[in-house]
């Protein structure tokens, strides 16, 4: 049995019909692609950006889907690699 937080929010789309919660998830999910997009496209700060916990977020939930172009998917890669790595350092010294 599992205790995790379940997310019971799911917005469903229903054919012919507009649903507005739909369209604002639609509004963030771009909003926040772009904020990707230009971090990661420029070159004097794409290494040593941070993310936002809603820019995780979406990447998480939809980072299959979304398409970036190959500059900025390689620079995703490196950014987010790095910062996992850092994580993993501070927990093994805390734990030493």
């Amino acid at each position: 049995m599992s205790f995790e937080k379940r997310n019971q929010n799911n917005i469903i789309q229903f054919p012919n019909k507009e649903n507005p919660q739909v369209l604002d998830q639609h509004k963030q999910i771009a909003a926040v692609t772009i904020s990707i997009s230009e971090k990661m496209n420029n070159p004097k700060i794409w290494d040593i950006c941070l993310f936002t916990q809603a820019e995780l977020t979406v990447l998480a939930n939809f980072g299959k889907t979304i398409e970036f172009s190959p500059i900025v998917t390689k620079r995703l890669v490196a950014n987010l690699s790095n910062h996992i790595l850092k994580r993993n350092q501070i927990e093994e010294e805390f734990l030493i």
